[in-house]
């Protein structure tokens, strides 16, 4: 944009300067034919040829060089108007570029090497948690092998029950029967009996003990099996976030090499690039929506994968408390209960899936993705919630009524911290249903706030205002780029017939000046700039008359004669009006030799026969001098240029004369 600026404007300066030099190709072709002199050195020509050479050298510039190339800068000058307009208008997309080549690349780039690392890193973790889940599931397979033996275990207890019965029986036959058998064999019956009882009580310790340390192991295995999905959970999620945020970035790059083009294309061709962003939004709208949808497929992946592990915990715990209770009875109520949790978790996930298909339409609807979806998910904990405390619930009756049935109190803790369980679950339920309310008339309170008079058509009032504040923007750059180009102009035009000016000071004061003291006078300028408050108005110039003596100059003011004084202000007179009026025919002097010697006098006489010289060719050009001084007078006849004068007198009755003398006979 820089070089642009400066080609517009070397190449303004250049047409300024062609157009410029029109009339001083025209006036110095006059002024050639008239003086037979060169216009810039004022020398005479040596034969005719140099003078047939100048004219034609000059007429050729003023009718083919000039002509021919003004129009080659114009249309160049449009040509660079035209492609600064072009930029100007691409600058915000050029920037918007710059800065997410600068910017938003690298740090997507950095972003996507640290998630790599993270990647190879949460690869490594997911395999170790693999490994442990394929132990831990084996593990789950060889409790489940253990269940024949516990099987076992209930019939050595159902025997053992069907002995003491007997016994009981057979000590009731021998209290009411008659001692038809001897003491000892009774006693040796007696011992072998009470052996076998003790054999049978060491079994059921020894099962007991294995029983309890399967339930203690199984319960380990449960809490490593949660915090395993816990973990794998949370990696899917940082997986999930980490493919997202590639998808974003190779999205990203692909628009941007997209609109790269587009301004590639849109910069040669100088045409309206509206249409392709509105284009370009579209299909980021569509690239963000693949996305979501994306996101949706990876989320229920995982929720199915979830479910997954939620069935094995829940298995894990049917046979822990098939182990703690024990029986066939259990083992039937158990598999109840598993067809009916099936039953149940097929409603729950048809139950689930109704709410993710309406999680998936409000999401459509709702621009706040992320409130709403926070609210479902309460909403769907809350439900979890209510269906594990009724679980919770129904677990506590059952228990109850098995510890009545079978007359155990030990289970009084675990009712205890069900109870605590309960509770807790209750207090989760109010804190969800309370930040779900929040959250809704949160969402109730932002909505009435955008149909308010402040936020309503904010877009649309934010667009206007910002094309009104870039139009404003753009015309005061314009306007401080004309002004900047006019300031240059007058400076240069200013500069020019300054040294015009002096040129024609400096042939008049050499001619008319027949003192030794002072070489030469010039009229010099000092530029300043008019300040109100601390805004620039306008330049002001200083002039002043300096007078030069070799290379010293001194300004005339207080250091000249009232002779010298006269003389430099009828030279500059003369020379202000042979360069701005040019076109005026009429030059007056009153009293122009004031205060003269009479060399200076000569020498004034002898540069104003030149003046009328050089203006000879002029039809309408009348010289005025008015004066008493006959010598000068007589001068200025010597000249050639005219034989009479006008002599003005006064006569009787205050009345004035005016009469047409001849030259030669002047009155001294």
């Amino acid at each position: 944009m820089e070089k642009l600026r400066q080609d517009i404007e070397t190449n303004f300066d250049d047409m300024s300067a062609v157009k410029g030099s029109l009339p001083f190709f025209r006036k110095s072709l006059e002024k050639i034919h008239s003086t037979r002199k060169c216009p810039l050195c004022t020398r005479g020509f040596s034969d005719h040829a140099g003078f047939e050479k100048t004219v034609k050298s000059i007429t050729d510039r003023l009718n083919n060089t000039v002509p021919r190339l003004l129009p080659t800068l114009e249309g160049k000058q449009h040509q660079l108007q035209e492609k600064q307009k072009t930029l100007q208008e691409l600058k915000p997309k050029i920037e918007e570029l710059a800065q997410l080549r600068d910017r938003e690349i690298p740090r997507l780039d950095a972003a996507k090497g640290q998630k790599e690392a993270e990647i190879v890193k949460l690869k490594t973790e997911l395999n170790a948690m693999e490994e442990k889940v394929t132990g831990l599931r084996t593990n789950l397979e060889q409790i489940r092998g253990l269940l024949p033996r516990v099987s076992r275990t209930s019939q050595l207890c159902r025997d053992l029950e069907e002995l003491d019965a007997k016994i009981g029986s057979e000590e009731s036959q021998l209290s009411g029967s008659d001692s038809s058998r001897s003491h000892v064999i009774v006693s040796r019956e007696l011992r072998d009996v009470q052996l076998k009882i003790e054999d049978l009580d060491r079994k059921m310790d020894h099962k007991r003990q294995q029983i309890q340390s399967g339930v203690q192991e199984i319960r380990q295995l449960e809490q490593r099996v949660n915090q395993l999905r816990d973990e794998k959970l949370r990696l899917q999620e940082r997986l999930q976030e980490k493919q997202g945020l590639l998808t974003k970035k190779e999205d990203l790059a692909a628009i941007i090499q997209k609109e790269e083009r587009d301004i590639k294309m849109s910069a040669q061709r100088h045409g309206p690039v509206e249409e392709k962003l509105r284009r370009k939004e579209e299909e980021k709208r569509e690239l963000c929506q693949a996305r979501d949808e994306a996101e949706a497929v990876s989320k229920a992946e995982v929720d199915s994968l979830r479910s997954s592990v939620d069935a094995i915990g829940l298995t894990t715990q049917q046979i822990s408390r098939y182990e703690s209770e024990g029986g066939e009875t259990g083992l039937r109520q158990l598999n109840g209960r598993i067809n009916s949790i099936k039953r149940e978790a097929e409603g729950k996930t048809r139950e689930r899936k109704e709410l993710e298909d309406k999680i998936k339409k409000l999401q459509k609807e709702v621009a706040n993705v992320e409130l709403q979806e926070r609210e479902w998910e309460d909403q769907l904990q809350l439900m979890r919630v209510a269906a594990d405390v009724a679980r919770k619930e129904r677990d506590a009756q059952k228990l109850r009524e098995k510890m009545r049935e079978m007359g155990l109190h030990r289970y009084d803790e675990e009712y205890s911290k069900l109870q605590q369980e309960q509770e807790k679950m209750t207090r989760e339920r109010a804190r969800m249903e309370g930040g779900s309310l929040g959250h809704e008339e949160r969402v109730r309170g932002l909505q009435r706030e955008l149909k308010g008079d402040m936020y309503r058509d904010a877009e649309r009032k934010h667009k206007d205002m910002l094309i009104s504040l870039r139009t404003t923007e753009m015309a005061a750059k314009d306007l401080e780029k004309y002004y900047k180009v006019l300031d240059r102009a007058i400076m240069r035009f200013h500069k020019l017939k300054m040294e015009e000016i002096n040129k024609i000071i400096k042939e008049l004061w050499i001619k008319t000046y027949r003192g030794g003291d002072i070489d030469v006078i010039e009229i010099r300028s000092d530029g300043d700039t008019e300040e109100s408050g601390g805004i620039k108005t306008r330049r002001v110039y200083h002039y002043r008359v300096v007078m030069l003596k070799g290379e010293t100059a001194l300004d005339m003011r207080g250091r000249c004669s009232a002779g010298q004084k006269m003389l430099a202000s009828i030279i500059i007179r003369l020379a202000l009006a042979e360069t701005f009026c040019v076109n005026c025919g009429l030059l007056a002097l009153d009293e122009p030799t004031t205060n003269l010697d009479k060399d200076n006098i000569e020498g004034l006489a002898q540069a104003l026969a030149d003046i009328v010289k050089d203006r000879s060719s002029q039809k309408n050009f009348q010289l005025i001098v008015i004066t008493h001084d006959t010598e000068f007078v007589d001068v200025l006849g010597q000249a050639g240029y005219t034989e009479h004068y006008f002599k003005v007198s006064k006569e009787v009755g205050e009345t004035s004369r005016i009469r047409r003398l001849p030259l030669s006979g002047m009155e001294h």
